[in-house]
């Protein structure tokens, strides 16, 4: 088989990385709502985070397992690529 008659083309270099954005603080978790599966039961409150507050999601599973998720809308508009950072400590 011949080699082909033009080089490979390069993948392109990686886009650099934006600054960072702060989404939300949390020291006020009003505006988040808690979403637990049936035979859970799921609140969040405030608690001391890595660098200011911190939302803490207490759950309890009363029915063996499921699951609980937090929300909160947020009016943004997110580039094709983008990331979520975050910490998670889970006791």
């Amino acid at each position: 088989m011949a080699p082909p008659s033009h080089p490979p083309r390069a993948e392109p270099a990686p886009k650099p990385f934006l600054s960072a954005r702060l989404l939300d603080d949390f020291e006020d978790l009003s505006k988040w709502s808690v979403h637990p599966a049936d035979g859970v039961a799921a609140a969040i409150a405030s608690d001391s985070g890595a660098h200011g507050r911190a939302m803490r999601l207490d759950v309890h599973f009363t029915r063996g397992t499921g699951y609980a998720v937090v929300r909160r809308a947020l009016d943004i508009d997110l580039p094709p690529d983008y990331a979520f950072r975050f910490a998670l400590r889970g006791e």
